[in-house]
């Protein structure tokens, strides 16, 4: 079973498991970790339009996923649904400059 770890405002708050991949976008069950940071993160993804999200990117939030202790990948956290989380992988370099430039 692959498992990605979360990270989210420079601390490990969870895991992605049960990976369902689209091209660039991936879903799965979000596993907290339990920290203030963590529910944070839930509450704010929780709350969040996934079409509008799609739509503006900035009304998302900007994680970094990481796979088998390799270097993170920037990704846009876009919903949080019945522990059911969708991200959005970001790989090119004008992409992820434009992410942390504009993306919280």
């Amino acid at each position: 079973m692959e498992i990605l770890k979360i990270k989210w405002r420079g601390e490990l708050i969870g895991e992605l498991i049960d990976l369902i991949p689209d091209m660039w976008y991936l879903e799965g069950q979000w596993r907290s970790y339990g920290s203030d940071l963590s529910n944070k993160f839930e509450a704010l993804v929780g709350s969040f339009d996934p079409k509008a999200v799609m739509t503006s990117p900035e009304k998302g939030t900007r994680i970094e996923i990481i796979e088998n202790n390799s270097k993170p990948m920037h990704a846009l956290a876009i919903s949080l649904d019945n522990s059911l989380l969708f991200i959005r992988r970001v790989s090119m370099e004008k992409a992820i400059e434009w992410l942390i430039n504009n993306v919280d």
